[in-house]
């Protein structure tokens, strides 16, 4: 498992939000509670406190399900507003359904995306058990705490990523040239038969570069591909290729 594949880097740099925990600022949070977060997720959260994801989408039972969509993040820690579904119900009246009600504990589900508004994404320690789990399961609950997905941990849902789905995902192949990026636009449209345009915009804050340039190939009337060439680094040192800083620019 390669965690260094796991995140986008934030096009514009890493602030004190986003930038990595060390385990001193880890493991306070894990103080505040009352658990240990999974290794993995630790390790993560060194990298990058939080943010998109490359890959969106969810292998479960053989069939791809799209997970974090629609600017979906896995949240950083400590989150910025709620820690626990405990603290979710505790502004309503809603409840969690309860299978043992003797044994409900509402802290012991972590939040750790609110995926966008639309549902939960918790370590479940569990919740409705006698005794906390040490290593947590991993659950979305819909937006009527209905769950919907149970995963067995977190090392599962990280190997189980996919790049499929709703919105889908760009493609990334790297690029290791000494060529100047308009040569390669150059060569490029007269290998593919296609025009390519210069941009020096944002793209809706996913890019941060002088400039970029992007083509299309017509597939049906109703049907392109959208092709991108760009620099691998950001003007703020941060990386598509995060892995790869000696690439030197990104096809999309």
């Amino acid at each position: 498992m390669n965690i260094n594949t796991f995140w986008k880097q934030p096009a514009k740099g890493f602030t004190e939000e986003t930038r990595g925990r060390r385990e001193e600022e880890i493991s306070k949070v894990e103080e505040q509670i009352g658990f240990k977060y999974p290794n993995t997720y630790r390790e993560l959260m060194k990298l990058q406190n939080g943010g998109l994801l490359r890959k969106s989408a969810f292998f479960l039972n053989g069939i791809c399900k799209v997970m974090l969509c629609n600017g979906a993040t896995l949240e950083g820690i400590p989150l910025s507003y709620y820690s626990t579904l405990k603290e979710v119900l505790a502004e309503g009246e809603d409840e969690l359904p309860t299978l043992s009600p003797e044994y409900v504990d509402y802290d012991r589900l972590v939040i750790i995306s609110g995926m966008y508004g639309h549902s939960w994404m918790c370590f479940d320690y569990g919740w409705n058990q006698k005794e906390a789990r040490e290593e947590p399961e991993i659950c979305f609950f819909e937006e009527d705490y209905t769950e919907i997905v149970r995963i067995a941990n977190f090392d599962e849902f990280v190997k189980g990523l996919a790049y499929s789905g709703y919105e889908s995902c760009d493609y990334f192949f790297g690029i290791n040239s000494a060529e100047s990026i308009e040569h390669l636009v150059y060569q490029m449209e007269k290998a593919l038969n296609i025009k390519f345009k210069e941009h020096t915009d944002d793209r809706y804050g996913w890019y941060n570069f002088e400039k970029w340039y992007q083509g299309k190939i017509n597939v049906e009337s109703d049907l392109d591909f959208s092709i991108r060439l760009s620099p691998n680094q950001f003007l703020n040192n941060t990386y598509l290729f995060q892995e790869h800083h000696r690439l030197t620019m990104s096809f999309q």
